[in-house]
Protein backbone atom coordinates (compact mmCIF):
# COMPACT_ATOMS: atom_id res chain seq x y z
CA UNK A 1 0.00 0.00 0.00
CA UNK A 2 1.26 3.27 -0.20
CA UNK A 3 1.92 5.91 2.20
CA UNK A 4 0.59 9.29 2.65
CA UNK A 5 2.34 12.62 4.04
CA UNK A 6 -0.69 14.33 6.51
CA UNK A 7 0.91 18.19 6.27
CA UNK A 8 -1.98 20.90 6.35
CA UNK A 9 -0.47 24.09 5.33
CA UNK A 10 -2.91 25.16 2.86
CA UNK A 11 -2.30 28.74 3.32
CA UNK A 12 1.68 29.69 3.03
CA UNK A 13 0.83 33.75 3.11
CA UNK A 14 2.60 35.67 5.77
CA UNK A 15 0.51 35.99 8.75
CA UNK A 16 0.96 37.96 12.27
CA UNK A 17 1.53 34.44 14.11
CA UNK A 18 4.93 34.48 14.99
CA UNK A 19 4.02 30.61 15.09
CA UNK A 20 3.09 29.93 11.37
CA UNK A 21 6.46 29.35 10.21
CA UNK A 22 7.15 26.21 12.31
CA UNK A 23 7.19 23.16 10.82
CA UNK A 24 3.81 21.45 11.28
CA UNK A 25 4.36 17.74 12.72
CA UNK A 26 3.83 15.03 9.99
CA UNK A 27 2.24 12.58 10.70
CA UNK A 28 2.84 8.84 8.53
CA UNK A 29 -0.37 7.21 7.98
CA UNK A 30 -1.14 4.54 5.33
CA UNK A 31 -3.93 4.91 2.95
CA UNK A 32 -6.98 3.01 3.13
CA UNK A 33 -10.54 3.48 3.21
CA UNK A 34 -12.14 6.43 4.28
CA UNK A 35 -12.89 5.05 7.78
CA UNK A 36 -9.23 4.42 8.74
CA UNK A 37 -8.78 8.16 7.34
CA UNK A 38 -11.97 9.60 9.77
CA UNK A 39 -10.33 7.64 12.68
CA UNK A 40 -7.28 8.93 12.30
CA UNK A 41 -8.73 12.82 12.23
CA UNK A 42 -10.44 11.86 15.52
CA UNK A 43 -6.93 10.79 17.32
CA UNK A 44 -5.98 14.46 16.42
CA UNK A 45 -6.60 17.81 17.58
CA UNK A 46 -7.71 20.58 15.54
CA UNK A 47 -6.06 24.11 16.03
CA UNK A 48 -7.66 26.82 14.36
CA UNK A 49 -6.13 30.18 13.90
CA UNK A 50 -7.73 33.09 12.13
CA UNK A 51 -5.90 31.84 8.35
CA UNK A 52 -4.67 28.48 9.21
CA UNK A 53 -5.93 25.12 10.19
CA UNK A 54 -3.41 22.46 11.20
CA UNK A 55 -3.74 19.47 12.49
CA UNK A 56 -1.38 18.46 15.90
CA UNK A 57 -0.86 15.17 16.44
CA UNK A 58 -0.79 14.40 20.45
CA UNK A 59 2.38 14.23 22.36
CA UNK A 60 3.36 12.78 25.63
CA UNK A 61 4.93 15.91 28.03
CA UNK A 62 8.38 15.30 28.16
CA UNK A 63 8.97 18.28 30.67
CA UNK A 64 7.37 20.58 33.00
CA UNK A 65 7.61 23.51 35.51
CA UNK A 66 6.29 22.98 38.96
CA UNK A 67 6.85 25.01 42.42
CA UNK A 68 6.72 22.67 45.65
CA UNK A 69 6.31 23.61 49.58
CA UNK A 70 8.33 20.59 51.16
CA UNK A 71 8.12 20.12 54.94
CA UNK A 72 10.65 17.81 56.08
CA UNK A 73 9.71 15.67 59.55
CA UNK A 74 12.00 13.84 62.18
CA UNK A 75 11.79 10.67 59.88
CA UNK A 76 13.05 12.29 56.50
CA UNK A 77 15.93 11.24 54.51
CA UNK A 78 18.06 14.41 55.97
CA UNK A 79 15.94 16.08 58.88
CA UNK A 80 17.31 19.60 58.22
CA UNK A 81 16.15 22.93 56.91
CA UNK A 82 18.18 25.22 54.34
CA UNK A 83 16.45 28.03 56.83
CA UNK A 84 18.81 26.41 59.55
CA UNK A 85 21.10 23.55 58.47
CA UNK A 86 23.00 23.29 61.76
CA UNK A 87 19.21 22.47 63.84
CA UNK A 88 18.16 18.79 63.33
CA UNK A 89 14.30 18.95 62.35
CA UNK A 90 11.97 17.32 65.22
CA UNK A 91 8.01 17.74 63.90
CA UNK A 92 6.51 14.26 63.11
CA UNK A 93 5.15 13.26 60.11
CA UNK A 94 1.49 13.74 61.33
CA UNK A 95 2.23 17.34 62.51
CA UNK A 96 3.96 18.39 58.95
CA UNK A 97 1.05 16.82 57.36
CA UNK A 98 -1.51 18.82 59.18
CA UNK A 99 0.90 22.13 58.40
CA UNK A 100 1.33 21.52 54.74
CA UNK A 101 -3.02 20.47 54.71
CA UNK A 102 -3.57 24.24 56.31
CA UNK A 103 -1.09 25.68 54.07
CA UNK A 104 -3.09 23.56 50.61
CA UNK A 105 -6.49 25.07 52.00
CA UNK A 106 -5.07 28.67 51.81
CA UNK A 107 -3.19 28.12 48.25
CA UNK A 108 -6.40 26.22 46.81
CA UNK A 109 -8.44 29.12 48.13
CA UNK A 110 -6.68 31.98 46.07
CA UNK A 111 -8.52 32.85 43.54
CA UNK A 112 -6.58 30.56 40.42
CA UNK A 113 -5.45 33.51 38.93
CA UNK A 114 -3.65 34.78 41.85
CA UNK A 115 -2.68 31.19 43.41
CA UNK A 116 1.48 31.05 41.79
CA UNK A 117 2.29 33.78 43.76
CA UNK A 118 -0.07 33.05 47.20
CA UNK A 119 1.70 29.12 46.55
CA UNK A 120 5.45 31.30 46.21
CA UNK A 121 5.07 33.51 49.38
CA UNK A 122 4.04 29.69 51.01
CA UNK A 123 6.59 28.45 50.19
CA UNK A 124 9.39 31.52 51.02
CA UNK A 125 7.73 31.61 54.28
CA UNK A 126 7.13 27.38 55.28
CA UNK A 127 9.50 25.42 52.73
CA UNK A 128 12.04 23.28 54.23
CA UNK A 129 13.77 23.00 50.74
CA UNK A 130 16.41 25.77 49.60
CA UNK A 131 14.34 26.05 46.54
CA UNK A 132 11.97 28.08 49.31
CA UNK A 133 14.13 31.24 48.57
CA UNK A 134 12.85 31.25 44.62
CA UNK A 135 9.34 31.01 45.47
CA UNK A 136 9.64 26.65 45.42
CA UNK A 137 10.54 26.84 42.07
CA UNK A 138 11.96 23.77 40.77
CA UNK A 139 12.58 25.06 36.96
CA UNK A 140 11.72 22.62 34.18
CA UNK A 141 12.16 18.93 34.50
CA UNK A 142 11.88 16.03 32.66
CA UNK A 143 10.74 12.64 33.78
CA UNK A 144 14.08 10.62 35.22
CA UNK A 145 15.23 13.76 37.35
CA UNK A 146 12.86 13.86 40.64
CA UNK A 147 11.84 11.30 43.12
CA UNK A 148 9.51 8.72 41.22
CA UNK A 149 6.59 9.43 43.80
CA UNK A 150 7.32 13.31 43.39
CA UNK A 151 7.85 13.11 39.59
CA UNK A 152 4.37 10.72 39.43
CA UNK A 153 2.53 13.35 41.20
CA UNK A 154 3.94 16.20 39.44
CA UNK A 155 3.40 14.80 35.79
CA UNK A 156 -0.24 14.16 36.31
CA UNK A 157 -1.16 17.76 37.50
CA UNK A 158 -2.71 20.18 34.69
CA UNK A 159 -1.14 23.73 34.58
CA UNK A 160 -2.20 25.67 37.74
CA UNK A 161 -3.06 22.86 40.03
CA UNK A 162 -2.11 21.84 42.91
CA UNK A 163 -1.74 18.70 44.11
CA UNK A 164 -2.57 16.64 47.04
CA UNK A 165 -0.02 15.89 49.79
CA UNK A 166 2.74 14.12 47.94
CA UNK A 167 5.08 11.82 50.83
CA UNK A 168 8.29 10.86 49.69
CA UNK A 169 11.71 10.22 51.47
CA UNK A 170 12.59 13.83 51.56
CA UNK A 171 9.29 14.93 53.53
CA UNK A 172 5.92 16.18 53.00
CA UNK A 173 5.27 17.55 49.41
CA UNK A 174 2.34 20.28 47.71
CA UNK A 175 3.44 20.92 43.93
CA UNK A 176 2.01 23.79 41.87
CA UNK A 177 2.78 22.75 38.18
CA UNK A 178 2.98 26.45 36.19
CA UNK A 179 4.26 25.26 32.93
Amino acid sequence: ASELFLNDRANTSKSSNPYDDLPVPRKKMKTGSSSQVEQEKKSTLQSTSSKNTLEISRYEINSIRCLHIVLKHAFSRNPTSWRNPHERITRSLDDAVKQLSTIRARIIAAPSFTRPYTFEDAAKTYSDCKSAAKGGDLGVFCRGKMNKTFEDAAFKLEINEVSDIVRTSNGVHIILRIA
